[in-house]
């Protein structure tokens, strides 16, 4: 008696010659350096170097948090004038709306 499962030597010469095969790698040509650069200098393409996050100061005093979701360059730029002014955060706001001429009811000085 044969240990063939009823499928007979045909079958196991096949799934041995099956068993044998072993994978090709797949190469794909990498594409010129040229064609990568122009693509990425595309508008709407994200620039390749990432942006650098400036870190904020920790808040001096008592706060009343005031989240926002900003995209990073005006974040960055909030950021760069409170440390070029050398402000907390919420003394850079205060000069923005003095700058800007806001009161403290929300409207334009100029309107009143």
């Amino acid at each position: 008696m044969t240990n063939d499962l009823g499928f007979g030597n045909a079958a196991k010469r096949t799934l041995a010659a099956a068993a044998a095969l072993k994978p090709k790698p797949v190469v794909d040509p990498e594409p010129p350096a040229s064609i990568v650069r122009q693509m990425t200098e595309q508008p709407g393409t994200i620039p390749q170097e990432p942006l650098r996050i400036v870190r904020k100061r920790a808040p001096k005093g008592i706060t009343n948090p005031l989240n926002m979701r900003l995209e990073l360059s005006l974040f960055n730029r909030f950021v760069n004038l409170s440390l070029a002014r050398n402000l907390t955060y919420a003394e850079t706001l205060e000069y923005l709306l003095d700058r800007a001429n806001i009161s403290a009811d929300g409207r334009s000085e100029e309107t009143k």
